[in-house]
C-alpha cells in the first residue's frame, strides 16, 4: 500500500477486528485513510491518551 508517497506494509489485512460487523484490519486502514485529514485537523494540538485492547475490541 502506498500512503503519502511511501510504501507501507499492513500485516494480516484480512484479520477480523470487529467480528459482529465483519470488519477487518484492512477495512480499518481504508477508513482511517478516508477520514485522516479531518481527524488530524480536529485533534491538532490537543492532548491525547491511548488505551490498548490487546485481547481485541470484545475483551
Amino acid at each position: 500500500m502506498r500512503i503519502a508517497g511511501r510504501d507501507v506494509q499492513i500485516s494480516n489485512p484480512a484479520k477480523v477486528f470487529f467480528p459482529q460487523a465483519g470488519y477487518t484490519k484492512g477495512d480499518l486502514v481504508d477508513y482511517y485513510l478516508a477520514v485522516a485529514e479531518g481527524a488530524v485537523r480536529a485533534v491538532y494540538r490537543r492532548p491525547m491518551a491511548l488505551k490498548r485492547f490487546v485481547q481485541g475490541a470484545e475483551g
